[in-house]
């Protein structure tokens, strides 16, 4: 009789779901919130139908956001939208709402400034270590 496998090790707080990855270079460039959330909202515009002004956009409520970030709070998601609109590296607008009372916010990246700040941010290898430039 041919010897059984192991059952395979698991654990609820490791992955079995699908992660949430972004690059090390990107995260030392504009902060590491700043990196998860500029992957994921990148992840949608890749996906999304929402054309406008020559752009792909992605809206959202705080509160939807958080579904997809559930470990951090609205008040944090709001801090780190706002620092990636200070930075210019995200651009937000609500005029594309149907309702003026409205206050969904419609999100796009600028990639031109995230090329920017691409130039001068470190390849990273996989150990985390600086790689040669």
């Amino acid at each position: 009789m041919p010897e059984s496998l192991p059952q395979r090790p698991t654990h609820r707080l490791l992955i079995d779901q699908p992660p949430r990855m972004f690059q090390p270079g990107l995260a030392m460039a504009v902060g590491l919130s700043e990196a998860i959330f500029l992957q994921q909202l990148h992840y949608w515009l890749t996906r999304s139908q929402n054309e406008r002004m020559g752009r792909w956009w992605v809206y959202n409520t705080l509160e939807e956001w958080q579904i997809e970030f559930p470990w951090w709070s609205v008040p944090t998601i709001r801090r780190i939208i706002a620092r990636l609109e200070e930075s210019g590296l995200i651009i937000s607008s609500q005029e594309f709402n149907a309702y003026p009372t409205d206050r969904t916010k419609w999100y796009t990246i600028n990639y031109g400034e995230l090329a920017q700040k691409g130039r001068h941010a470190p390849s990273v290898g996989i150990d985390g270590s600086k790689l040669a430039e």
